[in-house]
Parts: C-alpha cells; structure tokens; sequence
C-alpha cells in the first residue's frame, strides 16, 4: 500500500502533536515529582530539627533539675557556639548562672534572651 505525499504529511503532523504531548505530560509530571520531593524534605528536615530540639531541652532540663550546673553550662555554651542565636541554649545557660550566684553572666544571657525572643521578656525574662 502506497501513501500518498499528503498523508504521510498528516501522519507526520499527528505524530509531532503525539510527541508534543509527551513531552508535555513527562515536564509536568517532573515538576510535580521534584515539588513532592522537596516538600517531602523539607518536613522531615523540620521533624528532625523538633526532634533534636526536644532531646536538647530534655537534657538540659534534666541538668538544671539535677543541679548538675557544670554540665548544664558545658552543653548550653556547645549549643550557643554551634547555634549562636538559640534561646532555648541561652536561656538555660542564664538559669545556671543564676544558680551559681553568677550575676553579670546570668543577667548577660537574660538580656540575650529577652533580645532573641521579645515574647520570652514578660513571661520568663522579667519575673
């Protein structure tokens, strides 16, 4: 069967529109992977970064209630240094100070606090 030079031409058409189509169908469903992707890694990240900020708080509260003080300080300032704007690692340093008649120390890490999470001032900065 021989086809003629105008149906091969419309062959030709459709199957440019096919491949078009594709093309098309393959982008979006690549874009869609790559934003499921990322999303995906970004809440892990966040649940991780919980996570580790729980077992960080859970340390140190077990520290301060211990009055292991020395250790309380150790892991505070090791947090501070790796995250310099922690309040959570500021704010138990302040408490340990406090506890050891540290005064200046203690009122520099208040302060630190307050300044790093004004909504932290009134409630546990300033009592």
């Amino acid at each position: 069967m021989d086809m003629s030079t105008e149906s091969c031409s419309r062959v030709l058409v459709e199957l440019h529109a096919i491949k078009l189509t594709v093309y098309t169908i393959l982008g979006m469903v690549t874009v869609t992977a790559l934003g499921t992707a990322l999303r995906t890694y970004r809440y892990v990240r966040q649940l991780a970064l919980e996570k580790l900020e729980d077992e960080f708080r859970s340390e140190a509260k077990a520290l301060l209630e211990k009055n292991k003080l020395d250790e309380l300080i150790a892991l505070t300032k090791e947090k501070s240094t790796e995250c310099p704007n922690h309040t959570s690692a500021h704010w138990y340093l302040a408490r340990a100070y406090y506890l050891q008649a540290e005064w200046q120390r203690a009122k520099e890490e208040f302060e630190t606090v307050g300044r790093l999470e004004p909504n932290w001032q009134e409630e546990y900065v300033i009592p």
